[in-house]
């Protein structure tokens, strides 16, 4: 029988985390293990893991909760993975679901089921997959994937390099469109976990910047057309939620997130459509805009164009040429990635180019006031 090998990363969350280790306990698995990586908590929790004698657990620094959860299933030795928050817990019989639908399934390797949502103390709504394709996995808010609730061979952890440690916001939501880009997740009707939202967790404290985080993973692996409808989606249901006010931290980390989904959304489809590109403009929007290039597959940077080439390519380490010096037969379209000089820096490439010069000036669609200061 396949093992089971559950994660839970912690930090702090001593009132909650005996329920998340009981939930598995009284799973009655015949074969799991339940690793915790905490990351220094200084309240009980660590009273709490040493009353567990079955839990493999470590305490230390780490990087944050991605950090911790590849730790953990670094050190897993099961073939079946589940993440539960210290937070959440599982409901009776969710691995006899995960197992049942892995064994009647050939090969397959995600398990998706419901979710319910505490507010407060109070049970709110159910989430519940219907379908879970890539292109549902594109429309997450609204055909949501829980992430306690879901469960993976390790195969396809592996395959797709796990959690991005990079992502401070909405991880899952990243790591489970990669997985959907090469399987379809298998929907079941049962309701798995429970999934706590409280202020002192991520996800209470700072929704607003998730619900911005997962628009920009869906810019990242998507199309403009399904970024345009996710956004419509995201801000209207900010616009719908006055009880959750934003900081005017909130409000400048999502200016920032704004900014980089319009912008990875825009490269995401020029990508799609195979186009060989030229940058003009070589200020500090370009370097931020060439690190956003690279997340972007199928993206083709011919040359940075600048009225100071030298400058301009030490600065962005991309050979840069002076305007108009690229051969038309070797671009599809020039890209202005500024938008302070936009204006400037069209017209010097319709003088150097040619009016016909195919151009598009990337900031000109942005929404209002979604540049980084």
């Amino acid at each position: 029988m396949k093992k089971v090998s559950i994660v839970t990363p912690s930090f702090n969350q001593g009132p909650f985390i005996a329920e998340a280790i009981e939930s598995v306990l009284a799973q009655n698995d015949p074969n799991f293990e339940h690793i915790v990586i905490d990351g220094g908590s200084t309240d009980n929790t660590l009273e709490v893991l040493k009353a567990y004698p079955h839990l493999k657990w470590v305490s230390e620094p780490d990087k944050g909760q991605c950090d911790a959860v590849n730790k953990g299933f670094h050190l897993a030795t099961g073939d079946i993975f589940g993440e539960i928050n210290a937070d959440d817990y599982y409901l009776p019989g969710a691995f006899s679901v995960v197992r049942r639908e892995m064994g009647r399934h050939d090969g397959c390797p995600v398990v998706t089921g419901g979710q319910q949502n505490i507010r407060d103390g109070k049970m709110a709504e159910v989430v519940l997959p219907q379908k879970a394709g890539h292109r549902e996995l594109l429309r997450y808010p609204v055909n949501p994937v829980s992430h306690p609730a879901t469960f993976y061979s390790r195969k396809i952890w592996e395959a797709v390099g796990g959690l991005d440690a990079a992502i401070r916001y909405a991880p899952d939501v990243d790591l489970f469109i990669r997985m959907s880009k090469i399987c379809e997740f298998k929907c079941v009707g049962e309701l798995l976990a429970v999934n706590r939202i409280h202020e002192a967790g991520i996800q209470g404290r700072e929704c607003a910047r998730n619900w911005l985080a997962t628009l920009y993973h869906i810019a990242r692996h998507g199309d403009f057309p399904v970024f345009e409808e996710m956004a419509d989606v995201t801000f209207g249901w900010m616009r719908g939620a006055p009880e959750r006010p934003h900081s005017d931290a909130d409000d400048a980390d999502g200016t920032a997130w704004l900014h980089a989904a319009y912008v990875t959304a825009t490269l995401a489809g020029l990508a799609a459509r195979h186009q060989r590109i030229v940058l003009a403009g070589g200020g500090r929007y370009c370097q931020w805009l060439l690190r956003q290039a690279a997340t972007v597959r199928g993206l083709t940077i011919v040359a940075l164009m600048d009225d100071a080439p030298k400058q301009a390519g030490a600065a962005t380490g991309l050979g840069a040429v002076p305007f108009g010096a690229v051969p038309r037969s070797d671009y599809d379209l020039i890209v202005v990635c500024s938008d302070t000089a936009r204006e400037q820096l069209a017209k010097r490439v319709i003088e150097t180019c040619g009016a016909d010069a195919p151009l598009l000036e990337l900031y000109a669609g942005a929404p209002a006031g979604a540049f980084p200061k």
